[in-house]
């Protein structure tokens, strides 16, 4: 009789296994690596795209104040030092309402300053004061005044003015007069292309007219008006 052959059923042996977990693991290695490389730079993309909004938004804002201000505003630009002696430029805004959307500033004054922050770096903030030539506080870092932050995490800002065809001055006091255009620049972590240097134009504004006894007075580009030429009256009459 033939001896029958018995035939059983082959299995995976223990390389086979081990290798097809290795290979299952550097795949799923492989995937979650991509996957969270494409996370992160979307949520790069996403605070890059919300920073430069916010820049854009600021640099807009800012200049249609300088191209609204009113004809007796006045602008300078001021310098304070923090506590540990770092110098905090101020732009002082004074009889300019409506600059900011600010609708009014009574007998006070506006001003933009560059706060230092914590972290090191610092940011514009509007600061409201009641009355004018009120100074900040020394601790200006942790100052309990109310003032509206505008953009953070800017550094190196640097302001500049312009009266005519001469070059850039990095002063303007109080009673300079008003600048023709005005300069900024500073570092931000969120700008493509740092430093950001913005300028703004500051249109040529008429003072307005004085009143005098009831009447105006017209200004200096302003001819008075023609006078009535006196009619020879008829004597014969």
């Amino acid at each position: 009789m033939r001896r029958l052959r018995q035939h059983y059923n082959r299995g995976f042996t223990l390389f086979e296994v081990v290798m097809a977990m290795l290979i299952l693991g550097l795949l799923g290695g492989a995937v979650y690596a991509l996957s969270t490389a494409a996370l992160e730079t979307s949520k790069v993309v996403k605070w890059e795209y919300q920073a430069c909004n916010r820049l854009d938004a600021f640099l807009r804002v800012l200049s249609q104040s300088f191209v609204n201000l009113p004809a007796d505003a006045v602008v300078y630009l001021k310098m304070k030092e923090s506590v540990s002696g770092a110098p905090i430029p101020e732009i002082i805004f004074e009889r300019a309402p409506g600059v900011f959307g600010i609708s009014s500033m009574g007998a006070g004054e506006l001003a933009l300053a560059a706060k230092p922050l914590s972290n090191g770096t610092r940011e514009f903030a509007l600061l409201l004061r009641q009355e004018r030539g009120t100074p900040f506080p020394s601790r200006i870092e942790t100052s309990k005044e109310p003032c509206i932050s505008l953009l953070g995490g800017v550094e190196n800002v640097v302001w500049r003015f312009k009266r005519g065809e001469e070059d850039w001055l990095e002063e303007w006091p109080s009673g300079a007069g008003r600048p023709r255009m005005v300069r900024v620049t500073f570092d931000y972590a969120g700008a493509p292309h740092s430093p950001v240097d913005a300028q703004f134009w500051v249109p040529e504004v008429d003072p307005p007219a004085q009143i005098s006894n009831g009447k105006e007075n017209p200004g200096k580009d302003q001819e008075p008006p023609p006078k009535n030429e006196d009619v020879p009256s008829d004597k014969s009459q």
